[in-house]
């Protein structure tokens, strides 16, 4: 009965262990070693769902280029939300 106890409780840790290392590095800007798309840093979803950045580039969503903007060349040009979809050849940001 002892021993059942025993690796009972060793499977609860180690259990327990996964869930804390794996709630890091998800979600919008999270810094870790995960493959996302672009930015090695970015742990992002593989989900194509365009927008536009005010730096008229376009990113393949927008987890991505909040991530971008968290970065400091991103904060340096002050990156942020321009719209849903591609941006457009010609297109003129209205913000700067």
């Amino acid at each position: 009965m002892r021993s059942i106890s025993a690796a009972f409780l060793a499977l609860v840790v180690v259990i327990l262990a996964l869930a804390v290392d794996s709630s890091q590095g998800h979600g919008p800007g999270s810094r870790g070693g995960g493959r996302g798309l672009g930015n090695e840093n970015c742990m992002c979803g593989r989900i194509y769902k365009p927008v536009c950045g005010s730096d008229l580039k376009t990113y393949a969503n927008r987890c991505l280029l909040d991530c971008h903007a968290e970065m400091p060349e991103g904060r340096q040009i002050g990156l942020s939300f321009l719209r849903e979809g591609r941006c457009k050849d010609g297109e003129k940001n209205k913000k700067g």
